[in-house]
């Protein structure tokens, strides 16, 4: 990277600490006196003397912090000092605690959500890359996303757009700047959250487990990056694969239960002198654990998969090492006839085809290849939640197929996670989950919300979740991402298990251990690249206007609107509203398809006027009641609708900020309050997907969709709160004055527009005087 990291004086989150509480671990393992942990209150820290306040330095001084609805502290009485300059390594068995380190670090742990004591100190800018990467989204497309950091530091726009130009063809040259977030993979997705962390050029940098949805190759490309930002940076990386990373680390700090450090030095003497309390913890040191080649960190940055490779027909024989032996009796589970998959961009292109597989009875059968080739596309075509585009899919019945996303909170229904191992009504053994609850390590945990579980630990509830229903055909989406080697193995021994009695299993993996167990092997190599947008279509004058224009027009239709006062002039209004309706969606088709939903309310307002209007239907003074407040409601509703329709939410948050002059920190509350309208609309299609998939979608009952309601609102909150923490990760919570990357103006379109409202304003009051 070549931005210059900007100036930050450190902060400071000083806590009262309780009563009671824990004795301070130093950070090479000691119990700190008292006396020496200096966090009795806010002016200890100011005396600190200035060799310890430099740009970068981090500390946390007896920290311990306990989330709401779980009994004991995920951090307890932590104490840790990181010098600026250095790169940390952080290590430790799954729930141990890393990713809430980091919270702690980046200053992100809210005190409403738990208790918490303590002091933590750093830098204002503390950019953190969350371990799902959907978590660390904080804009609608690719471009926008690494924006929103060089514009909360008021860079000038060419500034912002060359750190844009600069990361993007680093980390994400494979993915359309133009690419809508949430249209991109889990890996690349991962490396745009990267990519935005990195545009703040700021001192610290916080990763969890950067590389743990990506191949190999992508792998490479991210560490040579992040080994290219390290100089002159505080660079804290939490991880279970420790070897390709022990080159470019000063320090390794190993995590036990609670956050308690067990180990803390230079790498490889933590690794020598420590592996036994290491193990003692449960922290498995991988056979990756070695010095990595010189090629692995030094590797070309944006050196990504080649894009042109060919597309593969069929499945491959794989090595079974350490896997059950095969089960070839009886005919396949699952069988792929020359299918094709359709390119998610719409176009109606095929992504892959000539797919062909057949999986039998206890095979397993792995779906390899670069972040974007599709395996999650093929695997939701195998489960039958997308059409193929050619070929044919032969599946067992539904309640013989379990699955496990990508994503493990999308699977989740229930408020326990005893409740959501039993949650499917296909899970009718509960003993069977009792045995699942103790073999994955989460019988202590059985009565905590899956949603407080840690990411490896959710992913391990969801996998015992699916096996509770004893399936004949496993679906599992990077079943092992955010695990440490013995729970990998550990949630490995399940599916050997289910495999034993005749399940066949279906994995997309980057995780070549897992790979190398397959009978076959199906690597996807990437597919054609998304087709850009169409551009020869001619546009709207309404999708040339500045968003300000059309808000504008629709609330002078709306005070327009109240000078209806009968039908007639009701008619006469809507006369230039119906002649202007082209102008507003560019055909008369798609002006009446997007004014539909306005007809019908209005005859359900005309309706109920006539039934309450105390005339009887058979009067004329009803129907003239009602047509009046029917007209009235259209003349108010419909030029909005027509025009808001289209409206973009980052283009309206642009023209708030750059023309409006309103404060950036409402701007861009307004723009992520809209946001979250789609994210609505999705996290409503992934629940009723996910509730289908297990057996638990609406019939004819409301009791399903009271249940999924409720459980989008909750889901909807939370992304709510983690968008909120994704966006102060990229420094917003000090963005007192702000910048903005794209520019917002005003042009011919928008004159037009202005003229257009103030016919809607004028023309309903001269049409009622001259009516009378």
């Amino acid at each position: 990277m070549t931005a210059a990291p900007p100036d930050g004086a450190p902060v400071e989150s000083p806590v009262e600490s309780p009563a009671g509480a824990h004795p301070a671990s130093s950070a090479d393992g000691r119990t700190a006196s008292p006396d020496s942990a200096h966090a009795e209150s806010p002016d200890s820290a100011h005396a600190v003397a200035p060799a310890d306040r430099a740009p970068g330095a981090l500390e946390l001084v007896d920290v311990t912090w306990r989330p709401v609805g779980r009994r004991l502290p995920t951090i307890d009485g932590l104490s840790l000092r990181l010098e600026p300059g250095t790169t940390t390594l952080l290590a430790g068995a799954s729930g141990s605690g890393k990713s809430t380190v980091l919270l702690a670090l980046a200053g992100l742990l809210d005190p409403q959500a738990g208790e918490l004591s303590g002091s933590i100190t750093g830098p204002d800018l503390r950019p953190l890359v969350l371990q799902q990467p959907e978590d660390s989204v904080v804009a609608s497309t690719v471009a926008r996303d690494i924006a929103f950091g060089p514009e909360n530091l008021a860079l000038p726009r060419a500034g912002i757009h060359a750190r844009i130009g600069e990361v993007h063809g680093a980390l994400v040259p494979d993915v359309p700047l133009a690419a809508g977030t949430f249209e991109t993979s889990g890996g690349q997705l991962q490396r745009v959250s990267l990519a935005g962390a990195l545009a703040l050029g700021a001192d610290v940098l916080l990763l969890d487990e950067p590389v743990a949805m990506l191949d190999a190759e992508s792998a490479r490309a991210v560490r040579a990056e992040v080994a290219a930002a390290a100089p002159g940076r505080t660079l804290v990386i939490a991880e279970h694969h420790l070897g390709p990373w022990l080159d470019l680390a000063d320090r390794l700090i190993v995590l036990g239960p609670r956050a308690r450090i067990i180990a803390d030095g230079p790498p490889h003497e933590v690794l020598a002198r420590d592996a036994a309390a290491i193990e003692a913890a449960g922290l498995r040191i991988d056979a990756d654990a070695v010095p990595a080649p010189a090629s692995d960190v030094a590797a070309p940055a944006g050196a990504m998969p080649d894009s042109t490779r060919g597309v593969p027909s069929g499945a491959t024989p794989a090595g079974d090492r350490d896997a059950p032996a095969r089960t070839d009796g009886g005919p396949p589970v699952l069988v792929l006839d020359d299918v094709a998959l359709a390119h998610p961009d719409g176009s109606g292109r095929a992504l892959h085809e000539g797919l062909t597989l057949a999986a039998r009875p206890g095979e397993l059968i792995a779906l390899t290849g670069p972040s974007g080739a599709g395996k999650t596309t093929l695997l939701r075509a195998v489960l039958g939640l997308d059409d193929v585009l050619a070929g044919t899919i032969a599946r067992p019945a539904a309640e013989a197929i379990a699955w496990v996303p990508q994503n493990p909170e999308h699977s989740f229904v229930a408020a326990t996670v005893r409740e959501e191992v039993l949650a499917s009504p296909w899970a009718t053994d509960p003993q069977l989950g009792e045995e699942l609850l103790e073999s994955t390590d989460l019988a202590a945990l059985a009565g905590a919300s899956p949603f407080a579980l840690s990411g490896g630990e959710q992913r391990r509830l969801a996998v015992a979740a699916a096996l509770a229903t004893r399936p004949s055909l496993l679906v599992l989406d990077e079943p092992t991402g955010g695990l440490d080697a013995p729970r990998r193995d550990a949630v490995l021994a399940l599916v050997d298990a289910a495999r034993a009695e005749g399940c066949a299993v279906l994995v997309s993996t980057h995780d070549e251990h897992l790979a190398e167990r397959a009978d076959q092997r199906l690597d996807l190599e990437r597919g054609p690249a998304p087709r850009p947008a169409r551009t020869r279509r001619r546009r709207a004058p309404s999708e040339r206007m500045n968003q300000l224009t059309m808000l504008l027009i629709g609330l002078l239709a709306m005070i327009g609107s109240f000078a209806i006062d009968s039908p007639r002039t009701g008619l006469a209004v809507f006369v230039p509203i119906l002649a202007l309706a082209p102008l507003a969606i560019g055909s008369w088709r798609a002006a009446l398809v997007r004014a539909l939903p306005t007809a019908l309310a209005m005859a359900t307002v005309a309706w109920s006027v006539v039934l309450l209007s105390g005339h009887g239907i058979t009067n004329p003074v009803g129907w003239t009641l009602g047509a009046k407040e029917a007209l009235r409601i259209g003349a108010l509703v419909l030029p909005g609708a027509l025009l808001l329709g289209g409206l973009d939410a980052p283009r309206l948050g642009d023209a708030l900020g750059q023309i409006a002059r309103l404060p950036a920190r409402l701007v861009v509350g307004i723009m992520a309050g809209l946001s979250q309208l789609e994210t609505l609309r999705r996290t409503w299609r992934i629940l009723m997907e996910a509730r289908a998939l297990r057996g638990l979608a609406p019939r004819w009952s409301l009791s399903p969709y009271a249940s999924a309601t409720v459980a989008m609102l909750v889901t909807s909150l939370r992304s709510a709160a983690v968008r909120s923490s994704a966006m102060d990760a990229r420094g917003f919570t000090h963005a007192h004055r702000r910048t903005w990357a794209e520019p917002s103006t005003l042009g011919p379109a928008d004159a037009l527009g202005l003229l257009v409202g103030a016919v809607l304003l004028v023309w309903p009051w001269v049409a009622r005087a001259w009516l009378g």
